[in-house]
């Protein structure tokens, strides 16, 4: 049964309470005397909050993987160990920031009109996303995978693919589930689509910890406002915040591996540095082109920093590779639980960075197109709408990038941790421009963590410069920032939908958005609900299109897979294809997207064999259900059952 808002509200609070303690109890176990200190308040929180719901979902996955152990008491046992061994540690951690948040409000008074008006909007922008998150209906690749998977988890109560239904989607199965174990999790307590609000306390520790990287490059507290109103103004992170996507999962463990490389000359920071450097590759592989070159920058600057004259000596070196092996074992610890993963249900641990992935990336747009967003990459990122683009950064980064170059040469000193963390992400970026510019030029998800790393050094520039002490330029800067802000909420509120109308939300939540999913999937939508409907417990469904999540579980995990799929292709005549469908155990068959301009052609109803019966469902949405009847007929050499319930799985037929 689904939740209430308010429910959903109260579960995923406590859960993300029971994150933020698993992570304090880590992070204090991992660096005590840093933890002893009073460390900075914002970095604290942020590490705890992204150390904690990465482990849980690698601890997840591991109690899905070892059988049908992913259950309410067990997840429940597990949530009061972390919120019992780490609470005395976060109590006091949430008094701090609770109390550090109230004073950064108060200071308020004293500033223009602009930092309030700017704090205002950033707030307005923050509830709505949440409101968004709850009552907005999953779409796009949530649909197909990202929702699905948890649902199919949650139901089976260990760890089970949805089959892969058409091309190019097999490869999504061999992919790092971070996010996806969160949401199974949240499916678990009865939140099902409202399972993606966990997104958003994502994107809150993300904007946390933005806030700590900017206070550790020296970023003052105007500088801190900017760099949060580019943070939550960049549609890149919205959209990952209340879609049900899992790409703001890497870009959070990214940020933690940029803040972490900061402190790389000490021994217990380069284990988080790692940890988090590895986590975010097993959450989006794309961070391997991106991350690492980045993050070896920083770490090479810093050791010429520490050595100066002395650092192509032999102990320096020795430093250096003990260092860099250090950070590789625990970027290695991140891979085990993804390893096992793909070990059992792919025979190759390695899947999807050695050997046949299956991750078809097709050409979207013409090479031509590719070229140019290459040559105006900022600009592709940050205006661009480019086929599954999902978002872009804030035009503020791109406006306020010129003003570092305003800031005084004392300011910008090889020393600066700002200088150096700046550059490696633009350069961490670049290298996935030329390595792999169909991807990297236009979606700006796969390397979003490198933006949000770039920001605390921009933003700390503009605000340096609107603080200017030549009265008339900040006045006009000022001017010209709010102006910015002002028209940049409107573009954002067009490109993420966070500003729909309440009442159109209202009903969203009580018709279940039966009304936007069928203007937003048409037939789609209602054909799998009718389906839904229809079939019986186990029922077989031969479906030619992705989008599965609206099924109910039992159907999802019987569904045709994509060998069946090439093997009815291979097929001849429409006769041989429904005695195939049938041998197969299929009892209905959804035509949809793959071949709907042709249906006739590829499955004539009126061309199946005399024993088999084929009823019209659905003319429109082209749904079939078989019935085998007649003295010749034959029984399928497959069903579906539940060999180990609640696990539903394919089988062959015993004689």
């Amino acid at each position: 049964m689904s939740t209430t808002i308010l429910e959903a509200l109260v579960i995923s609070a406590a859960y993300s309470v029971a994150c933020l303690s698993a992570g304090a109890l880590l992070v204090r176990l991992l660096l005590p005397d840093w933890w002893r200190t009073d460390p900075p308040i914002w970095a604290a929180l942020g590490t705890a909050f992204l150390v904690g719901e990465a482990v849980l979902s690698q601890v997840w996955l591991l109690i899905a993987l070892a059988g049908q152990y992913f259950t309410k008491p067990v997840v429940i046992g597990v949530l009061a160990v972390c919120v019992l061994g780490g609470f005395r540690f976060v109590g006091p951690l949430i008094g701090r920031s609770a109390r550090a948040g109230a004073a950064a409000i108060q200071n308020l008074d004293d500033e223009a009109l602009i930092w309030k008006t700017m704090v205002a909007l950033l707030v307005v922008i923050v509830i709505l996303t949440g409101i968004q998150g709850l009552v907005q209906y999953v779409h796009y690749d949530a649909v197909a995978h990202y929702m699905a998977l948890p649902k199919l988890i949650a139901a089976s109560h260990e760890f089970v693919l949805p089959p892969a239904t058409t091309a190019g989607t097999e490869g999504l199965n061999q992919v790092g589930v971070h996010g996806e174990m969160h949401f199974a999790v949240l499916h678990l307590f009865g939140l099902e689509t409202k399972s993606k609000i966990f997104g958003w306390y994502m994107g809150l520790g993300i904007a946390v910890m933005v806030v700590g990287l900017g206070q550790r490059l020296g970023v003052r507290r105007k500088g801190l406002w900017l760099a949060l109103f580019m943070t939550f103004t960049s549609t890149a992170l919205l959209h990952g915040m209340t879609e049900g996507k899992v790409d703001i999962f890497a870009a959070g463990m990214s940020l933690g591996a940029f803040y972490w490389a900061l402190d790389a000359q000490n021994c217990r920071a380069r284990c988080l540095m790692g940890l988090f450097a590895g986590l975010a590759v097993v959450a989006k592989a794309s961070y391997l082109a991106v991350l690492a070159p980045a993050l070896l920058i920083i770490v090479f600057w810093q050791h010429a920093i520490a050595y100066q004259k002395q650092v192509f000596r032999r102990h320096a070196l020795r430093e250096l590779v003990t260092g860099l092996l250090w950070i590789g074992v625990w970027a290695g610890v991140a891979f085990i639980p993804h390893f096992i993963k793909n070990a059992i249900w792919f025979d190759n641990p390695l899947l999807p960075f050695v050997g046949d992935n299956g991750l078809r990336d097709s050409e979207w747009v013409h090479p031509d197109v590719t070229r140019y967003a290459r040559l105006v990459y900022l600009f592709a990122q940050t205006y661009g709408s480019y086929p599954m683009q999902t978002g872009n950064i804030s035009a503020l980064i791109l406006a306020c990038l010129p003003l570092v170059l305003l800031i005084p040469r004392q300011h910008r000193s090889l020393r600066s941790p700002a200088l150096y963390v700046a550059i490696s992400a633009l350069v961490g970026m670049l290298v996935g421009v030329v390595i792999y510019p169909e991807v990297f030029t236009q979606r700006v998800r796969y390397q979003v963590g490198l933006w949000l790393a770039l920001i605390p050094a921009v933003a700390g520039a503009a605000a340096y410069i609107l603080e200017s002490d030549r009265c008339a330029f900040r006045r006009i800067g000022q001017s010209l920032l709010l102006a910015a802000a002002l028209m940049l909420i409107f573009t954002v509120s067009y490109q993420s939908g966070i500003l729909e109308p309440f009442g159109k939300t209202l009903e969203c939540e009580q018709t279940g958005c039966v009304y936007m999913l069928e203007a937003e999937y048409g037939t789609g939508y209602r054909a799998l609900t009718q389906l839904n409907e229809q079939a019986d417990r186990g029922d077989r469904i031969f479906l030619t299109m992705r989008d599965k999540y609206w099924l109910r579980s039992d159907l999802m995990a019987c569904l045709s897979d994509l060998d069946e799929l090439t093997t009815v292709e291979a097929l001849p005549t429409s006769e041989e294809r429904w005695t195939y469908l049938h041998d197969q155990g299929f009892r209905y068959v959804l035509l949809h997207w793959m071949y709907t301009d042709t249906p006739m052609e590829f499955l004539n109803p009126d061309a199946a064999p005399d024993w088999l019966t084929v009823t019209v469902i659905n003319r429109d949405d082209h749904i079939y259900r078989l019935e085998a009847a007649g003295p010749d007929q034959r029984l399928p050499s497959r069903h579906c059952v539940q060999v180990d319930p609640p696990r539903w799985d394919v089988v062959a037929n015993t004689p």
